[in-house]
């Protein structure tokens, strides 16, 4: 990274310092961040000595600290150490980039600057020694063969790419980890009802958006197009619909209202006129038709574990689709009927819908439901497989 894009990132990173006391934080052993305000401060001042002088005392400070850090991890001698010693070596040398913005700065007749160290090739090595580690860790974890592993194995070639983008083979070994980490889900269809359904019927009920549900280790198709090589199956089962009779209910009833059907003066005793309304209660006769009919079905989201050859999860689905109509006929005086007796008489008796088509318009619903279920449980699929 160069000089002058250090200085932005430091720029960008001081602007979220706290307004803090740099003595405070230098007394209190932070020194790092007993740095960062000082070079903050020298930097809207450069002549401000009491900043000069925590910066003196608190940079070589933080940097013993890291480095005694540093050579502690070495000294342990786990590779998994490599990470936080090349997060270490980066942290001292963008340190330095700060301080060097400020440096030399002036302390009455004293000149406070400090040597350069060297960090890239200390980097390098680190970055280098964490990239092997993270390598060995994916090679071993993808001779155990199972998803778990080769998932972990993943995350570590992840970290190589970060350290390394040209490492050997490395775009081969993560693609080979993707495919083998990954867990596949095929939706499939059944119709265990009596009824003989239209042929896309049972497709358009799993007709979704199961795109919608992936995530990085979790695939779900609706079309085997791996030949059965799938980790989860879940069938969608249609058990059974429940269809009423025809039913057609008739009442007859009447409906009255009074209505104005003319007015005449009277005098008040001011002698002031006014019209009065005179009152007419009217009726008629309402013959009304209600039709309907109401189609239930149900099924089940059954899970199945594809190599135990289990099914380890149910979730009921199930549907309603009510076909009503009603229609009215009246007899009388049209004022005294209600708006929704005068709309119904707009109606007209209707044909029954069949029973496949009560089935296929409930259809529209439990896919719906079928969805939400898919949903609702897709963080157990992503837990569980």
């Amino acid at each position: 990274m160069g000089r002058n894009l250090y200085k932005l990132v430091l720029l960008v990173l001081l602007i979220f310092v706290s307004c803090q006391s740099s003595n405070k934080l230098l007394r209190e052993g932070k020194y790092d961040e007993a740095v960062q305000i000082a070079v903050k401060k020298l930097m809207r001042n450069p002549e401000n000595e009491k900043q000069a002088n925590v910066l003196a005392k608190a940079y070589p400070l933080a940097v013993s600290k890291i480095e005694e850090r540093i050579e502690f991890l070495k000294k342990e001698g786990n590779p998994a150490n490599w990470d936080e010693i090349y997060r270490l070596y980066s942290k001292l040398k963008q340190m330095q980039e700060q301080v060097e913005i400020v440096t030399p700065v002036s302390v009455g007749n004293k000149i406070i600057k400090f040597q350069h160290k060297d960090y890239d090739n200390l980097l390098i090595q680190a970055k280098n020694k964490a990239a092997e580690y993270h390598y060995a860790m994916a090679k071993k974890l993808m001779k155990e063969n199972n998803k778990y592993a080769y998932r972990k194995a993943y995350e570590h070639l992840l970290q190589v790419k970060q350290y390394d983008p040209t490492y050997p083979d490395l775009d081969q070994l993560l693609q080979e980890c993707l495919a083998r980490g990954t867990t596949y889900v095929l939706l499939v269809p059944v119709n265990k009802t009596i009824y003989r359904l239209p042929r896309d019927f049972m497709y358009d009920l799993i007709n979704l958006p199961v795109d919608k549900l992936n995530s990085r280790w979790i695939v779900y198709h609706t079309n085997d197009v791996r030949n059965g090589n799938y980790d989860l199956i879940i069938y969608a089962v249609l058990k059974d619909a429940k269809i009423s009779a025809n039913e057609q209910k008739e009442e007859n009833f009447t409906q009255t209202k009074k209505v104005v059907v003319g007015y005449h003066t009277v005098r008040d005793s001011s002698g002031q006129t006014q019209k009065v309304p005179e009152y007419r209660q009217v009726s008629c006769n309402v013959k009304r038709v209600v039709q309907r009919k109401i189609a239930h079905i149900y099924g089940e989201l059954q899970y199945f574990d594809n190599h135990s050859k289990q099914n380890v999860k149910t979730v009921p689905v199930a549907a309603d689709h009510v076909f009503e109509n009603s229609f009215a006929i009246w007899s009388g005086d049209k004022r005294a009927c209600s708006q929704q007796v005068i709309n119904e008489s707009h109606h007209r008796i209707v044909a029954f819908p069949a029973d496949l088509d009560m089935i296929i318009a409930a259809q529209k619903t439990l896919k719906n439901v079928i969805w939400q279920a898919l949903s609702d449980n897709r963080y157990w699929v992503e837990r569980r497989f």
